[in-house]
């Protein structure tokens, strides 16, 4: 049997029971920014990004906002949260992240990691050995570069969820 290519999969971020997260005995959820928690488009976090955030520190989680994006626009959205984060992370070749990571004393083992692409969420996740969920993207907004990749990420999305490796679904409960 060939192995699943995400762990997890659900439809939206805004979708996952907050009983699955501490069922997977993570301390740190580290989520992706753009058509993960909010449109691309979206310069500062929504009312139900705020709700979603301060859901997950009630139940004694750490949250890390991680981004492709650029520093500006990172900075000023995790702050808006509350929450550290790591902008320009050239999620693709996964070092920025797994150096973040072991330079604030973070184990992969415990992080959660949440995002909607597969070539950059879906590799930096398998590519650091971590525990990931694909999520379907919030919106038809993308960077032009995610634009020129969407088709094939949509196309592997249908394949993998066709031949049951998708990944196993997770627990749903709208949560905001």
């Amino acid at each position: 049997m060939k192995k699943n290519k995400s762990q997890f999969y659900a439809k939206s971020i805004y979708s996952i029971d907050l009983a699955f997260y501490i069922k997977e005995r993570v301390k740190y959820v580290i989520i992706d920014i753009d058509n993960t928690l909010d449109p691309y488009s979206s310069l500062s976090p929504s009312l139900k990004a705020h709700k979603l955030i301060n859901k997950l520190m009630k139940i004694g989680l750490k949250v890390i906002l991680i981004s492709n994006n650029r520093l500006k626009k990172v900075s000023s959205y995790a702050k808006d949260l509350n929450v550290p984060y790591l902008a320009s992370s050239h999620k693709r070749a996964g070092n920025k992240i797994k150096n973040y990571l072991e330079q604030n004393g973070i184990k992969v083992s415990d992080c959660l990691f949440i995002g909607d692409q597969v070539f950059t969420d879906l590799a930096y996740i398998n590519r650091l050995g971590g525990k990931g969920v694909l999520v379907d993207p919030l919106s038809n907004e993308d960077h032009i570069v995610t634009k020129i990749f969407r088709p094939l990420d949509n196309y592997l999305r249908n394949k993998w969820k066709n031949e049951g490796r998708l990944g196993q679904k997770c627990p749903e409960r709208e949560v905001v």
